[in-house]
């Protein structure tokens, strides 16, 4: 699924509840189906900002916004330098 926004990835989703003038942004769950929100990709989600007079509700686990990559394995180092170059 990709966010409403630009093609990256969603994320996560965005809701309103237009009584409480409020916006929550949640974690995308696996079996979204759509209804009831915005699907969002996070650096859309990370720079969204509520309307005068709305709040914003961010209940996404920051683990997986701060370091998305974190379960990922790391690059391996390509070059390091030489201690017998003369």
């Amino acid at each position: 699924m990709s966010c409403c926004r630009c093609a990256q990835t969603a994320e996560a989703w965005m809701s309103f509840d237009y009584d409480a003038r409020l916006i929550e942004i949640h974690n995308l769950p696996d079996a979204w189906d759509g209804y009831g929100g915005y699907a969002m990709c996070t650096p859309h989600a990370n720079r969204l900002r509520p309307p005068v007079g709305w709040n914003l509700t961010d209940a996404r686990d920051m683990a997986l916004t701060l370091f998305p990559l974190a379960g990922l394995p790391s690059k391996p180092d390509t070059a390091s330098p030489s201690s017998d170059v003369a």
